[in-house]
């Protein structure tokens, strides 16, 4: 048996490999192919790494499994189980792929979460038997801009470039993001805003990368009943 590398880091080659010995896995379970495809939704590394392309590796996959094939202890188990197996026989630490997202998404949202994410319909891997979709985006940009504003012991670097990449493809070729709009992320409702030390680290980040607004404050027009920015050059841009 191979001996678990844990601080072993997945390129996305390594990703595809390790994922097609878990959709190979699923084939081999009479109780999941019942329910076969599975889905999973993912956001951090994984889509940095296989989506996105800001990175080139990243530690584990997060991910949520499908909530209707959670909800069930025995489907739920034996999906920890392969995943597990998957790491005794590859050398994989046992956290390699792990739902500790499960922690950020109150209950009653995680299926909310799951099906808006499913619609999105970016699908970041797809085998015969399971089909891992990118969770929805602007909660992806949600959860970075919080780590961005605690003292977690992890590389900053890293959770800002995830940040301004999230930010272009949420703005892809159109106006800036509106700061009103990043701070009001809030995927539980606990009426927290997102803290300004993160959004701003991006927008600075973010000019700096493309050489343009990713992040602006806004102010709305009553005459025109339109909302409108300054650019670089200090013009108004309405919307």
């Amino acid at each position: 048996m191979p001996t678990p590398r844990r601080d072993r880091l997945f390129t996305r080659e390594d990703i595809n490999q390790a994922l097609s010995q878990l959709d190979d896995a699923i084939e081999a379970s009479e109780l999941l192919m019942s329910v076969a495809p599975i889905r999973f939704i993912t956001i951090g590394g994984m889509l940095a790494v296989s989506l996105f392309g800001n990175r080139s590796t990243t530690k584990d996959i997060d991910f949520l499994l499908d909530p209707s094939v959670d909800a069930v202890d025995e489907y739920r188990a034996e999906a920890l189980k392969i995943i597990r197996g998957v790491a005794r026989k590859s050398g994989f630490s046992n956290n390699w792929m792990n739902d500790e997202l499960r922690i950020f998404i109150g209950g009653t949202q995680r299926l909310n979460l799951f099906l808006q994410s499913v619609k999105q319909g970016v699908i970041v891997y797809k085998g015969r038997n399971m089909t891992i979709y990118a969770g929805r985006l602007d909660f992806a940009l949600e959860r970075k801009l919080r780590r961005l504003n605690e003292k977690l012991g992890r590389p900053r670097e890293l959770d800002l470039s995830d940040a301004v990449t999230l930010v272009h493809w949420l703005k892809r070729d159109g106006h800036p993001l509106s700061l009103a709009y990043v701070r009001s992320l809030d995927e539980n409702g606990l009426g927290i805003p997102v803290g300004d030390a993160g959004i701003e680290a991006t927008a600075r980040e973010y000019l700096a990368v493309y050489g343009t607004q990713g992040i602006v404050e806004m102010t709305w027009d009553p005459l025109v009943k339109r909302a409108y920015y300054h650019n670089l050059n200090n013009g108004a841009v309405f919307i």
